[in-house]
């Protein structure tokens, strides 16, 4: 049922989150640049920055749990002492639902990020090197002129 579940929801979400992540990390990108050129729209866009950092953390934390709760899965249908049951086809259906269920789940975004917070943190530093991009940019335009 969780592998279904889990695979329903990669199937419909897949490219909303890779959008949502393109679109963050462009977001954050752009506002603490504004922030850091127009003191007048500090607040605004500090806010702005803000919601899409816990947005983007949101995304990753769901998926970072549902991982790490699909581990513990095979090891609580392992523990229930089916090794006991004198039925051989419920035997059976253990070993498959126990081998089934070692691989864990996951959420990405379009196949390309994994929800986690290792991908947090990468979209956090990918909107930083963007954001000194274009300060440096900014920067050079500025002593051209």
């Amino acid at each position: 049922m969780l592998i279904s579940i889990c695979e329903q929801l990669e199937e419909l979400f897949r490219v909303a989150i890779l959008f949502q992540f393109v679109s963050s990390t462009s977001a954050i990108c752009s506002s603490t640049v504004i922030l850091q050129t127009d003191s007048s729209q500090f607040l605004t866009m500090l806010t702005f920055s803000v919601g899409h950092v816990f947005q983007l953390f949101y995304y990753c934390f769901v998926g970072n749990e549902l991982t790490i709760q699909s581990q513990g899965v095979s090891d609580g249908i392992y523990k229930c002492n089916w090794h006991l049951s004198d039925d051989q086809e419920f035997r059976k259906a253990i070993i498959f639902m126990i081998q089934r269920c070692q691989k864990a789940q996951k959420l990405t975004a379009a196949g390309f990020i994994d929800l986690n917070f290792v991908s947090y943190i990468s979209v956090l530093r990918l909107a930083f090197s963007f954001y000194t991009l274009l300060t440096n940019v900014i920067v050079r335009k500025a002593n051209w002129s």
